[in-house]
């Protein structure tokens, strides 16, 4: 079973290697500054994907999540 989950935050790095296959569909235009690949990770990175160099892995709350990204506004405009 898995859920869709919508990340409203900076852009997604969806070609990292714990988050392959987890993109749905994106408006994710916004700067890659690396925020919003880590908060995709704590959601939906892979179980055990790992290489032999690299012996630390992380597994996201829900691996199997369909991620929906979405930027952030870059400006806050308010109407007075």
């Amino acid at each position: 079973m898995s859920v869709n989950v919508g990340v409203f935050d900076s852009k997604i790095d969806f070609s990292h290697k714990d988050l392959v296959g987890a993109e749905q569909n994106t408006s994710d235009e916004g700067n890659p500054d690396g925020h919003g690949t880590h908060v995709a990770g704590i959601i939906a990175a892979l179980m055990d994907n790992y290489t032999l160099e690299q012996k630390d892995s992380i597994t996201g709350v829900a691996p199997n999540a369909n991620l929906f990204g979405y930027s952030k506004a870059e400006h806050v405009i308010s109407v007075e």
